[in-house]
């Protein structure tokens, strides 16, 4: 009996598309990638529940604190509350990235879509979550930190896309 049809009647194996398998590598497979889609949408799904959050604040909560501001200087009242609107528009954009790059490590294994779920991770907490803090305290040196938030979300779709082009480079490794 040869080797394939020898491994194909083993009782750890079966068959998948009409080629031989061994049932355990695809359920590690399998739940690899139901580890990266379920991480990363998480992820995505609790920074965007958070979002809409401070989007609410920031239209209903803040306004008092925003009209303090504006009795005695109107245009850092108006550029903190721009702030606080970029912060919240970037986090929901970034989010639904997160939901994304779980839909895509779901389909291929890439340690790219890894790369691009951390650093779009660290982008909005960088970028939007320092801005939050610029609103609510002025302190200046948060405001040149914040760029480096929005560095890394230009690096996680850039490797987003690298990933979605290179395509499988990984297939039995664990975790998101």
């Amino acid at each position: 009996m040869d080797a394939t049809v020898a491994h194909a009647n083993s009782p750890n194996s079966g068959w998948f598309c009409c080629c031989p398998y061994r049932k355990e590598e695809s359920t590690m497979i399998i739940e690899n990638r139901k580890t990266a889609l379920s991480y990363w949408v998480t992820v995505g799904a609790v920074m965007a529940a958070i979002g809409v959050a401070m989007g609410a604040f920031g239209a209903h909560g803040l306004q008092s604190f925003i009209d303090r501001i504006a009795e005695t200087d109107p245009e850092l009242a108006a550029r903190r509350l721009d702030n606080w609107k970029t912060a919240a528009m970037y986090q929901m954009l970034h989010s639904i990235g997160l939901v994304l790059i779980g839909i895509a490590a779901s389909r291929d294994k890439n340690v790219w879509f890894t790369i691009a779920g951390w650093t779009m991770t660290i982008g909005i907490l960088v970028f939007s979550g320092l801005l939050y803090l610029l609103v609510l305290t002025e302190v200046r040196i948060l405001g040149a930190i914040v760029p480096i938030g929005g560095v890394s979300m230009i690096v996680s779709w850039l490797a987003l896309a690298v990933g979605a082009v290179q395509g499988p480079t990984e297939t039995n490794s664990s975790g998101p």
